[in-house]
């Protein structure tokens, strides 16, 4: 017998111990493996990875709706969507005298209307109210104030990527 094979029949006697519903078996394929440097097979690699969100999903780090990654990860999604969005009805907005004037404000029915029918004034409040009451019912759900810490939060984290890169 050839030393791979025998490493192939120990593995596989692990498996079926394993698959009979002793865990440890699983427990010495996996040291075995790895203090001899072999690769896992793919049933201990598969195990490994649902142990392990298993891990990360449901077990917190810490206190409160943040306290794992995963939740970090959602409310960084969210504080994303909300920034990237209100970013985008700033940018349609073009200066007109004292005001700031937006044809995405006109069709969408928010701010006060102007000289131009098919543009709205708008200001910053303006934007975030509506899409306060545009949110409601999704993921992305908040108040003015919500809307307004989401925008600030990542425009923030932009600006001081951005100034990384300087000296």
């Amino acid at each position: 017998m050839t030393p791979k094979a025998g490493i192939e029949q120990l593995l596989d006697e692990y498996r079926t111990e394993f698959e009979q519903g002793d865990y440890q078996a699983f427990f010495e394929a996996l040291l075995f493996c790895r203090w001899n440097s072999i690769p896992l097979p793919e049933w201990v690699f598969t195990l490994v990875i649902q142990q392990a969100e298993v891990a990360f999903n449901k077990h917190s780090t810490g206190p409160g709706r943040a306290g794992n990654w995963r939740s970090q990860l959602n409310r960084l999604q969210i504080d994303r969507y909300r920034a990237n969005t209100v970013e985008m009805h700033l940018r349609c907005r073009r200066r007109v005298g004292r005001h700031y004037v937006s044809w995405m404000a006109a069709m969408d029915g928010y701010g006060t209307p102007s000289d131009n029918p098919s543009e709205n004034v708008v200001s910053l409040q303006d934007i975030l109210e509506f899409l306060s009451r545009t949110f409601r019912g999704t993921p992305y759900q908040g108040g003015e104030r919500a809307m307004e810490k989401s925008y600030k939060k990542i425009k923030g984290s932009r600006r001081r990527k951005s100034k990384m890169g300087t000296k």
